[in-house]
This record gives structure tokens, C-alpha cells and sequence, in this order.
């Protein structure tokens, strides 16, 4: 393998892969539709957070409509606020933990070809 960035594990495969490690209860909360991760900032924030137009798009679903425009809309929305449905043609995993200090965490992400 070439190291083309320091400290980042790349392949040169068209394969996926993704890890995100957070508390259980941020887990359940972001599964329930309650959290969203912010791709642009790296944080938690909740729906009211996220600005009105990226908020009606989230909830659309993505194959109702055949218009090209609106379906590159409704899924750049969904990525960039992280829906836990956003990635439906890989592969899911997740695995629980307790740190040696009792906190309950969550590993999770998605791997596979796209």
C-alpha cells in the first residue's frame, strides 16, 4: 500500500469503509431520527438545528420522484446531516462496549463496494 496522507487509511480499492464510535445513547437517539451528525462541522446537533429546506429534504424519500434535480438534493441533504438510512446499499455493522470506566459505547459504520 501507498501512503499518500499521513495518518489516514486508504486503498486504492472502490471499496468502502467507515468507523464512528459515540456513546450508546447518542446511538439510539441518531437512530430514532432524534440526532443527526453535521458533516460540515462534526457535531451533534438536533433537527431544529438544521436549516428549513435541508430539514423538509431529509424527510423526503429520495425514490418518489424521478426529477434527477431533486433526487442529487435529497441525498446530498441526507449526507450531509447523516440519516441512519443514508447508506442503504452497503453493508451495516455495530458493536457495543463498556470502557473499563462504565461507559456504554457504540463502534458502528458501513463497509462494501458502491
Amino acid at each position: 500500500m501507498k501512503v499518500i496522507r499521513s495518518g489516514v487509511f486508504e486503498t486504492n480499492s472502490s471499496s468502502t469503509h467507515s468507523i464512528c464510535i459515540c456513546t450508546q445513547e447518542e446511538f439510539d437517539a441518531w437512530k430514532k431520527g432524534q440526532l443527526y451528525y453535521d458533516y460540515w462541522n462534526g457535531t451533534l446537533i438536533t433537527e431544529k438545528d438544521i436549516p428549513m429546506k435541508e430539514r423538509e429534504l431529509i424527510h423526503l424519500d429520495e425514490y418518489a420522484d424521478e426529477n434527477e434535480d431533486e433526487y442529487a438534493e435529497i441525498k446530498e441533504a441526507k449526507a450531509c446531516y447523516q440519516t441512519f438510512d443514508y447508506e442503504e446499499c452497503l453493508e451495516w455493522y455495530d458493536r457495543k462496549f463498556t470502557t473499563p470506566s462504565g461507559d456504554k459505547m457504540v463502534a458502528f459504520g458501513w463497509y462494501g463496494y458502491r
